[in-house]
């Protein structure tokens, strides 16, 4: 998943009420995300995607997600902002939103 990010300090990731600024903050974030993604069987479904350029080198995508760790599931939804370098496409910019399930 890292490989998708651009590795520059203009780099951010919102979740869960955390913002991380850079590629060192966002990084290490992930990291800390894939371990127990491993352990527990957690994953990101993406159930609708949709994307709007923005200029030639930038794109902003929009998908409504389920954050799924079985028996439970939470709703939400990703919006990206990708900008294009000379290795591909890479998120520039990531804010995750999941609804509060109700108990």
């Amino acid at each position: 998943m890292a490989l998708a990010f651009d590795t520059t300090a203009l780099v951010t990731i919102a979740d869960g009420g955390l913002l991380k600024y850079g590629w060192k903050e966002v990084r290490a974030y992930l990291d800390s995300l894939a371990e127990p993604a491993r352990l527990y069987g957690a994953r990101l479904v993406v159930d609708s995607v949709k994307e709007r350029r923005l200029g030639q080198d930038y794109a902003l995508v929009i998908a409504t997600i389920r954050d799924v760790l079985k028996p439970d599931q939470w709703f939400g939804v990703l919006t990206v902002v990708l900008h294009r370098t000379d290795h591909g496409w890479r998120v520039l910019s990531l804010h995750k939103s999941t609804i509060p399930t109700e108990e």
